[in-house]
């Protein structure tokens, strides 16, 4: 239902039913159509968002208000009333920022009691930057037998140590190495010949020198992005990311939210406008690809006009929403199987010689490998013994196929020579 429609069905209903005071609409919705909400005068104050601007301003009158993003400050509206016979109240609408505000320290001791565990697992580390910057360029990797098994492919290792920063600052801009390593992945995980993944998704506004944590991960892909595999022909491929990238507004600070990017296999050329490469290799316009695409508002999000003429066009080849894994599901597996790459043989971590390798052996290797510790091998501080201890449950989880809670040469020859 249009914003402006439903503001009247509700609007209508409350005045007419509760005989309310005054009428605030909570919108989340761009500046445009906030000030179109305000021009009705169907509402006495606008609370809004999407933007995430802050605004405190009168439009037609009519006092608008948002707060941002991240918290970082707070809309405090005063509705007050002259008299018992005013027919409105005057409104008065100020931001303030959160920092300026001291916490409650009851409070915040009792959320930090609550939290500390989660907390913890922010510190896991899932990578080195240096390793994911090194797979990550300059491209993809497809085996035989990789192909033989649903075409999954698996990121490239290059020798090349000057690569690329390891970034998502602007990402609404245009190509970033964050955005292209979390398509690269999802594309791998679910043996896709490309992933497409929208900027909006993409949260973190962030670059990387060390190590990538849990931390990290719950930044970049703070929503569930939901990741499906729909059948596209090329050329309508090519359409979706054409769409996405021939705008005007990727130069404004604010960038585009949809916008589509690749995985490393998938090349745009903006002066021919078009997709020239999938897997590396030039675009077959009429071959049917596997496209890994984020379901969460539906295919295309309702702003993308070639996807949502495919969808009208081949409805009957969009998977069903709950078919489809979260983006930080796909990029966890694929990262803690990476993690078992870094640590050392077998026979190096079984140091009592069982033939498996059980909780107290991997969490020794894994912090020895990854983590700062003092001279006893024990991580430095509490967050990060917790961390070590969520972490070595993702590894032995990764690949402990028969669920016995341990890792046998079977299971760890599989992930050393890249089975998936």
């Amino acid at each position: 239902e249009p914003p402006i429609d439903a503001l009247k069905r509700l609007a209508g209903t409350l005045r007419d039913a509760e005989k309310p005071d005054a009428v605030v609409a909570m919108t989340h919705l761009l500046d445009p159509e906030d000030d179109a909400i305000c021009a009705t005068g169907l509402c006495d104050a606008v609370l809004g968002g999407h933007d995430h601007a802050v605004t405190a301003r009168a439009s037609s009158g009519v006092p608008l208000a948002k707060a941002g993003m991240d918290a970082t400050h707070a809309v405090v509206m005063d509705l007050s009333w002259g008299d018992a016979r005013a027919a409105t109240p005057a409104i008065r609408a100020t931001v303030e920022r959160t920092a300026d505000f001291a916490p409650d320290a009851a409070l915040a001791a009792r959320v930090a009691s609550h939290l500390a565990k989660v907390e913890a697992m922010d510190e896991m580390v899932l990578s080195s930057v240096r390793r994911v910057r090194r797979d990550l360029f300059p491209g993809l990797r497809v085996d035989g037998a990789a192909a033989a098994r649903g075409r999954r492919a698996s990121l490239r290792r290059s020798a090349a140590d000057a690569t690329p920063p390891l970034t998502s600052v602007g990402v609404r801009n245009g190509e970033r190495s964050m955005a292209t390593l979390l398509a690269s992945i999802v594309a791998a995980e679910l043996g896709a010949d490309c992933c497409v993944l929208e900027a909006g998704g993409v949260r973190g506004n962030a670059t990387y020198e060390a190590s990538l944590t849990f931390a990290h991960l719950k930044a970049e892909l703070p929503f569930e992005n939901l990741m499906a595999v729909v059948p596209v022909d090329g050329a309508s491929l090519s359409a979706f990311v054409r769409d996405s990238r021939d705008r005007p507004d990727l130069q404004s600070p604010r960038g585009y939210a949809f916008f589509l990017h690749g995985d490393v296999g998938l090349t745009y050329c903006p002066e021919r406008k078009a997709v020239t490469t999938v897997r590396g290799e030039p675009l077959d316009p009429a071959r049917l690809y596997t496209v890994a695409n984020c379901l969460d508002l539906g295919f295309g999000s309702g702003k993308n006009a070639a996807m949502a003429a495919y969808a009208a066009r081949h409805g009957d080849r969009l998977p069903d929403r709950d078919a489809a894994i979260p983006a930080k599901t796909l990029v966890m597996k694929y990262l803690c199987r990476e993690l078992w790459k870094l640590l050392p043989a077998f026979d190096d971590v079984d140091a009592d010689r069982s033939g498996f390798l059980d909780r107290d052996e991997v969490k020794r290797t894994y912090v020895a490998a990854l983590m700062a510790v003092h001279d006893d091998g024990a991580p430095e501080c509490e967050a990060e013994k917790i961390a070590a201890e969520n972490m070595v449950d993702q590894l032995i989880a990764c690949l402990d196929t028969n669920s016995d809670g341990k890792v046998d040469r079977r299971e760890y020859a599989a992930v050393a020579h890249g089975a998936h």
